[in-house]
């Protein structure tokens, strides 16, 4: 994490800069500052601590830094280093084609049409697609989604619509609103990862519905009555690639419907 100000040495003006590093670790400089420290990280009471370092850039860069010690959130006890971005990092290796990562052919990306669309975007409303805009996302987008889902047979109004980048950001929301400490999800066996990683920091715990080829058994949902809520990837399951037939689909829905079990579906 850094913040910082920088200005101009001829107004006589502060310039600090602060970084905040987990573990022993390097701490840069902020601002226009280039240098590395190395500051041990202290700890007391069983709680990961952080150290801060702040700077100013009068008189001397070699005095030493004043450091201050954070106490983490207990949630960041369960923060994990990230195995889908290990994963990616192996993909950027020369020679290497991945099947772990569920990446999309790079042949297939619409570079024109992207092209194209940035292009008309930015002559024509330049300033509207560069400003701070509502939180909700596009209103013509969110339009346009909630009529996508009518043809579905999903019947939303726009306001109904957030737009999130990208899915993870999705799944961090859900479990921001719908998990407690000690909360029970359901998930399928195996799940997406990523959702896992979104729903820890937020203290779920997790219970695993029973399943087949067709994916979860529509009476295994009794193990997990009472959770916030099922965790289901309906189409091209994560990992295993699965899609829901119509009749489990149905099946599911009623009985999560039955005992009271709000589902969560992540469609790709």
């Amino acid at each position: 994490m850094v913040q910082g100000r920088s200005s101009d040495d001829q107004t006589g003006a502060r310039m600090f800069g602060m970084q905040v590093c987990m573990g022993a670790g390097r701490v840069r400089f902020g601002g226009t500052l280039r240098g590395w420290h190395r500051f041990p990280v202290s700890s007391g009471g069983g709680a990961r601590r952080l150290c801060t370092a702040t700077c100013r850039r009068h008189p001397d860069l070699s005095t030493p830094l004043p450091m201050t010690s954070w106490t983490l959130a207990r949630r960041a006890e369960r923060l994990n280093p990230s195995t889908i971005r290990e994963i990616l990092k192996i993909t950027e290796r020369p020679g290497i084609i991945s099947l772990a990562g569920g990446l999309p052919s790079a042949d297939t990306f619409p570079v024109q049409a992207m092209r194209e669309a940035t292009a008309t975007v930015l002559r024509d409303t330049p300033r509207e697609a560069l400003q701070y805009a509502a939180s909700e996302g596009f209103e013509p987008l969110r339009e346009w989604v909630a009529a996508e889902l009518a043809g579905q047979g999903i019947q939303v109004d726009a306001d109904q619509v957030l737009i999130t980048t990208g899915s993870q950001q999705g799944l961090d929301l859900v479990g921001k609103v719908l998990i407690d400490p000690g909360s029970t999800v359901a998930v399928e066996s195996p799940t997406y990862l990523g959702a896992l990683q979104a729903f820890a920091p937020y203290e779920a715990e997790f219970v695993a519905v029973e399943g087949d080829d067709d994916g979860p058994l529509p009476q295994a949902l009794e193990a997990a009555r009472g959770a916030r809520f099922l965790y289901l990837l309906p189409n091209y399951q994560n990992p295993t690639g699965r899609c829901l037939p119509a009749a489990r689909r149905e099946a599911l829905a009623a009985r999560a419907a039955e005992i009271g079990l709000p589902i969560v579906e992540d469609n790709p």
